[in-house]
């Protein structure tokens, strides 16, 4: 199973990959914490990627951001 990103929702937590999405009854601070810190990094307080997925970003305004 290759995870794209993984998503809090509430007391769950959903992750994406490429074929599927599985919803788990773990919270999301579990998982982070179980998970390999150099290859998935926090992005937002509800979101997990990735890193190895990563495009260059640039932050434009606002803490929003676009991909090079």
């Amino acid at each position: 199973m290759d995870i794209l990103y993984i998503e809090a929702d509430r007391n769950y937590s959903r992750i994406f990959t490429r074929e599927k999405e599985y919803l788990l009854s773990v919270t999301f601070k579990n998982i982070e914490e179980k998970l390999p810190q150099p290859f998935f990094m926090r992005i937002h307080c509800s979101y997990i990627v990735v890193c190895l997925n990563w495009m260059p970003l640039i932050n434009t305004y606002n803490g929003l951001y676009r991909c090079l």
